[in-house]
């Protein structure tokens, strides 16, 4: 039973029996004998198969409430019989945007498991409303999230780093000749010339112009592009709104419009000379990125050992 609760729970986080069969590396016919398995065990229909992506039936959504109480249990159990045995075994299970299970955290976790090669350590990207919601429920141990993310009613947070928005702009726009000053290339912020404090930052009001290319309304780089564009004097033109930065920054390399890009993204994809960036005169460039976990949640050791080590 709780495999099955485990490989429902896992679907219902993707929304997608393909994606979701492979997270769990079993076949999908496998997965979906299983879904009609306990349907048929429970007589219920838990999801609604007709829509795209998967949506839930109210039995549905019981049964999840359920399953994650159960399995959020049953970590707990395991995680202080953990602290019992050794600590230096045990799982960690990280929750985040895909930026970062992509760009940022594979890199953490591989130098993390070569000094605690025994404890495990699982990621879960999605919504952050989501994921707050797992915190809560401790389907997740640590949740990394953006500074107006953060929730104090339900989070212990720490801030692990800043980061800074740069707008990039495709190279053969006539603006970069006439702003070469202000202009970095994708060297330059591999050099971080971009954080100097002599470098020269540039008014967002010269760029009026543009076709602006924004993440979908709800994502936190699309709100702070709306407020720099009316706090510098205009409304922007938001020719389409990509769902993902990395789409985002390859449709300004094809010359289709300016978007609002995080550093960390360059100093993870291959440089290219397609894209000229300008650091913006504008307190929202800049936020903080922290890392929380569950108020007043008794943390195993693996746990504390990893977030000690992400705070180093």
């Amino acid at each position: 039973m709780i495999h099955e609760m485990k490989y429902i729970c896992t679907l219902w986080q993707e929304r997608n029996f393909t994606r979701a069969a492979q997270r769990l590396y079993i076949s999908q016919p496998a997965l979906s004998a299983t879904v009609r398995r306990v349907e048929k065990e429970f007589g219920i229909k838990i999801f609604n198969r007709t829509t795209k992506p998967l949506t839930l039936t109210p039995a549905g959504e019981e049964y999840i409430r359920s399953a994650e109480q159960i399995l959020s249990i049953i970590n707990n159990m395991t995680q202080y019989f953990d602290k019992l045995s050794d600590q230096n075994t045990g799982k960690v299970v990280i929750g985040s945007s895909s930026f970062f299970c992509c760009y940022v955290l594979p890199t953490i976790i591989q130098t993390f498991q070569s000094q605690y090669p025994q404890i495990e350590i699982e990621l879960i990207d999605g919504n952050v409303n989501d994921l707050i919601v797992k915190l809560q429920n401790e389907l997740i141990d640590i949740l990394l999230c953006i500074e107006n993310e953060v929730d104090l009613n339900i989070m212990q947070p720490n801030l692990w780093k800043n980061e800074m928005l740069l707008l990039a702009v495709p190279a053969n726009n006539p603006l970069n000749h006439l702003l070469s000053q202000y202009r970095l290339s994708h060297e330059d912020i591999l050099r971080k010339q971009h954080l100097e404090p002599s470098w020269k930052k540039i008014s967002l009001n010269k760029f009026k112009s543009e076709r602006f290319l924004c993440l979908p309304k709800g994502n936190d780089i699309y709100q702070r592009t709306i407020d720099m564009c009316h706090n510098a004097g205009f409304k922007p033109q938001i020719s389409c709104a990509p769902s993902q930065q990395l789409t985002a920054y390859h449709m300004v390399r094809a010359n289709m419009g300016i978007t609002f890009i995080r550093e960390q993204l360059l100093y993870s994809i291959p440089n290219t000379n397609d894209v000229y960036f300008y650091s913006i005169d504008a307190p929202e460039t800049y936020r903080g990125i922290y890392i929380a976990y569950k108020k007043q949640r008794d943390l195993s050791l693996a746990i504390k050992n990893f977030y000690s080590f992400l705070l180093k």
